[in-house]
């Protein structure tokens, strides 16, 4: 069965989903880094994860909206996350491969960029919950660079579950909630 794409509000629950698998992979790499586990995390951890993630999403997508997948998905994003997913991408290109940025601010790049993207969402959609995720992720900034590594890879990923996912997922819960109250309130 399909839905409009403006009736179904999964995509809250694959946003919050994908900030938890997110959060697992940071809260995984500081583990790494405090305890010196001789693994190679980025084949292990990282890859594996954002891989199937990927695919699992791209799968999600293309059944739900009959095989269009980078609309549904672009549709899902809206284009503030969609700048901000170019700019994080970027930013980590370029550290990682120029070696211009220290990975040790990593963190708190990523994390002003988030917050940045959560005021353009408040901004766009007046909504107060960005406001919430814009001012935790600023705060996960400060905290962040003023921490040394690893502990700002645990901050970032602490701030990726109560910053992103938790709001997500409460939006995704009241949505449904809604949807559900209207077919009751429809069937008596």
């Amino acid at each position: 069965m399909q839905t409009s794409p403006h009736l179904d509000h999964s995509h809250y629950l694959i946003t919050a989903l994908w900030a938890l698998i997110l959060a697992k992979c940071f809260f995984f790499e500081y583990l790494i880094c405090s305890y010196s586990v001789p693994i190679n995390s980025v084949l292990f951890i990282w890859s594996l994860s954002i891989l199937m993630s990927t695919v699992a999403t791209i799968v999600y997508f293309s059944t739900q909206n009959g095989g269009k997948v980078l609309r549904s998905i672009c549709y899902a994003l809206g284009k503030t996350w969609i700048f901000c997913g170019i700019f994080i991408s970027a930013i980590l290109i370029t550290a990682y491969f120029l070696n211009s940025i220290p990975t040790s601010i990593l963190p708190a790049c990523i994390a002003v960029i988030l917050a940045l993207g959560n005021i353009g969402q408040s901004i766009h959609t007046r909504n107060i919950r960005f406001i919430y995720s814009s001012l935790g992720w600023s705060l996960s900034a400060v905290l962040a660079y003023l921490s040394t590594p690893p502990l700002n890879l645990l901050i970032f990923a602490s701030s990726l579950t109560l910053f992103t996912a938790a709001p997500y997922f409460l939006l995704y819960r009241a949505r449904r909630l809604e949807i559900y109250r209207a077919l009751k309130a429809l069937n008596t």
